[in-house]
Parts: structure tokens; sequence; C-alpha cells
């Protein structure tokens, strides 16, 4: 018995070097704060902790045997092993198609753009926007323009409709730059949010200090991500840095 869990814990020890190193990418990385638990990284990171991390080593328990010959007991585990590494894979993957890539100026809000929204045919009309691709190192600022006639107007209606929200139609995309004089326009005073919500005022006025923002020089606009609703806090000074608190901001 001593050896099965000796031979368990080393192979637990094993995957949580590994997704240690899995963690760190995904967390610092492909979904910084707050995006691993807005855009799902928490929820994908569970799923492959517990089949990584605890269906592997138990495997190994139940099949090493140290009345087996050495061969087959590492035969074993390396089948299993394998196994793990190719679910390890697979959810890399389904991480990395999740991930959040752009937080879009969608006319009057922000909403949140997954890597696995956007149609990949309509990404080669984007080029002169994400010259290098989709980003890997977290969501980008970007900007959206107008549908330019009644045909894309509808089509772009069209889509919304269906499920591929205007940010995330790549035809639409403008870089950020374009569109920071309509942010400004939308953008309201963040005094009016603590006026609205004076029992988050502490974490509104927390947020500007950790940022070294005045109050008098700081802005909102309501932010969308999947089904949740945050707020975006810029400076209006310099509005390609933005800030993010867990407030829905919208008004009815």
């Amino acid at each position: 018995m001593r050896e099965k869990f000796k031979a368990a814990g080393i192979h637990f020890l094993v995957g949580l070097v590994l997704l240690s190193a899995v963690f760190c990418l995904i967390y610092f990385v492909w979904y910084p704060a707050p995006f691993y638990r807005l855009s799902g990284g928490q929820d994908l990171m569970e799923l492959i902790f517990g089949v990584d991390l605890i269906l592997g080593p138990l495997l190994t328990w139940v099949v090493f045997n140290k009345k087996k010959p050495l061969r087959t007991n590492l035969w074993d585990v390396a089948v299993i092993a394998c196994v793990q590494l190719a679910a390890l894979g697979y959810g890399i993957y389904t991480v990395l198609q999740a991930r959040p890539v752009f937080v879009g100026f969608e006319y009057d809000r922000f909403r949140v753009v997954h890597a696995n929204e956007p149609d990949p045919k309509e990404l080669l009309k984007a080029r002169a926007v994400i010259q290098r691709g989709l980003p890997l190192s977290g969501p980008k600022l970007l900007g959206l323009r107008k549908p330019t006639d009644p045909v894309e107007k509808l089509n772009s209606t069209m889509l919304a409709l269906g499920g591929v929200s205007e940010a995330a139609q790549a035809n639409l995309w403008v870089p950020y730059e374009q569109v920071q004089s309509e942010v400004l326009a939308q953008a309201h005073p963040v005094q009016r949010l603590i006026d609205r919500f004076p029992t988050q005022a502490d974490k509104i006025r927390q947020l500007l200090a950790d940022h070294q923002l005045a109050l008098d020089n700081a802005v909102y606009v309501p932010l969308i991500v999947k089904d949740a609703f945050w707020t975006v806090v810029l400076d209006k000074h310099q509005l390609d840095k933005p800030y993010y608190l867990d407030i829905d901001s919208f008004e009815n």
C-alpha cells in the first residue's frame, strides 16, 4: 500500500509542477485580472486541475502494484501520463480559444471580445487593425466604426441578433485611437458613479488611489463581459489605460 501512495504522490507532484506553469501562463498572460474570473478562465482552469491533478494520480494509485514487473508498472504509468497530456493539451487549446482578446468600444459602452467570437474569415479584413493577429498577452483596446450603408447595417444587426455582438464583427474594427473622442463624449464623471452607488464609494475611491487617478479627471463607461456588467474607469487625459470595477453602471 505504501508503494501505491508513493507512486501516486510522485505523479501528483509532477502534475502539480506542470499545472502550476500552465496556471501562470493563463492567469498572468492570457487572462490577466479581472478577466481570469470574468471571462471564464477560472472555471476552465478548475476543470483542467480536476482532470489532470486528481484523476491521473488516482489512476496511478489504482494500477500500480509492486508485484508487477517494473517495466509493466512504468508502462501503465506512461499510458496514464500520455492520456493526461492529451487532455491537458486539449484543455490548454480550449482556454486559448476562449481567451479575451479585445475590449472594444461599442458606440456607448465597452464590450469584451473573446478569441472564438469573430468569424475567422472576417479577421482577414481587419489586418490593418490587427497586423500581428489576435493578441496573446491579454485584451487590447479596440474601436468600432458604424456601418456605412443600409446593407452593411442590416447584416450587422442580423449578426448581433444571432449572438455575434458588433464588437466581435471584425469588419467594423478600427484602431482605438480613432474613437477616443467618442469615448470621452460618452463617458461620465466618476463622481456621478459615487453619487449613484454611495455604498460602493470606498471601493471606487480605493481604485482611484491605487492607480493615482484624480477624481476630477476620472470618467467611466459601462462594460459588458459575457453575461456580466462591469465598469471601465479611465483618466480623461489618458484614455488608453482602462481600470475595471465590478459595478453595473448601466442606466435604465
